[in-house]
């Protein structure tokens, strides 16, 4: 009897112990999902980045240059443009930064194909000065250009400042409508003149900064390249004539014959898009604007602010109708039939 018993507590105990383990086993289980729960949950909204570099030297760099963001930013590496696609169809992106050359598949190509497939990724492209022309390519489809070797602090503001414009543009519609947008068109007139210009081998640099100057789509694509964080200024430009300049001829020459980053407006019936009201208005406005800024201040970047954004007030209209014609078309023949301001029949 004593001997019955003694066994009986002990599969008493045996299987409390046992009872015992697999509750404490349960609560490990619960526990762990719950923070891989949490986890996923974090990450969800984190700012997703996606860097691609086939330096693994570079990529244990930023590791470390961007450690002190990682409770703001999940960051991904791949080092090859097939990897980073394959990573972006698992998951949704807010930005990819891509080195330039990068094998089989370069940063440019990368980047054409994330615009077609993902265009509200903000893409920013790498290079280091070596690759300059290589770069020129990358300027239809990258929104950013950085040069390597790179500090963090201008890093993290490039990102920040990519995705602050990126955070104001919450309209669906005009998300839809930007990644619809492939370029800025010049005036047919002056496109034509400066390729001309631009074939001559006498050309010089002056001549050319000048008809930058007169044409709104020129003045953007040339004071977007020389204002980006590749070239590193001390301060930014905004005098077309002055950004010419400073990129020089050669520069310049190769940007619009070898790869085609001034396009030419199409043709538009009159009645809906005047090429000459615009130019003649935009110039009327960029002149009365520096005469005001002048009456204000002395300070030459002040001045030279006041007449650039006076010139590209109206660039909006020149975008929706060389990108978008019929859309544009609707929306002049709404605010002619309901007497409205375009800005309203946009809407």
């Amino acid at each position: 009897m004593q001997e019955f018993i003694f066994i009986r507590t002990s599969d008493e105990i045996s299987r409390k112990t046992h009872d015992f383990c697999n509750f404490y086993l349960s609560i490990l289980i619960i526990l762990f999902y719950l923070f891989i729960n949490e986890r996923e949950r974090r990450i969800l909204h984190m700012i997703r980045i996606l860097f691609v570099d086939n330096n693994v030297e570079s990529i244990d760099s930023l590791t470390k240059t961007l450690k002190d963001m990682r409770n703001e930013w999940h960051i991904d590496f791949t080092t090859t443009s097939l990897e980073a696609l394959e990573a972006m169809e698992l998951y949704k992106y807010h930005v990819i930064i891509t080195d330039m050359q990068m094998p089989v598949m370069d940063g440019t190509e990368l980047l054409n194909i994330v615009k077609e497939k993902y265009p509200h990724t903000i893409r920013i492209i790498q290079a280091g000065f070596a690759e300059t022309k290589l770069l020129m390519k990358s300027i239809p489809v990258a929104h950013q250009m950085i040069s390597k070797p790179y500090d963090g602090e201008s890093l993290k503001k490039v990102i920040h400042k990519s995705l602050h414009i990126q955070s104001s543009l919450q309209n669906d519609k005009i998300k839809n409508v930007l990644s619809q947008i492939h370029s800025i068109p010049s005036l047919p007139t002056i496109y034509q003149e400066i390729m001309n210009l631009l074939k001559k081998p006498d050309t010089s640099i002056r001549d050319v900064a000048e008809l930058v100057n007169s044409d709104m789509a020129m003045t953007v694509q040339i004071l977007k390249l020389v204002n980006s964080s590749y070239f590193g200024l001390y301060k930014k430009i905004s005098d077309p004539i002055e950004a010419s300049v400073l990129l020089g001829l050669n520069a310049i020459k190769t940007l619009a014959i070898s790869y085609n980053i001034f396009s030419e407006m199409p043709e538009l019936h009159e009645k809906y898009f005047s090429y000459k009201n615009l130019w003649e208005h935009s110039k009327l406005s960029s002149v009365l604007a520096k005469n005001i800024a002048k009456s204000i201040s002395n300070e030459d970047s002040f001045i030279d602010n006041a007449f650039t954004v006076g010139f590209l007030h109206e660039i909006g209209l020149l975008v929706l109708a060389g990108n978008l014609p019929d859309a544009y078309h609707e929306i002049l023949q709404l605010a002619q039939k309901d007497n409205i301001l375009i800005c309203e029949a946009e809407n």
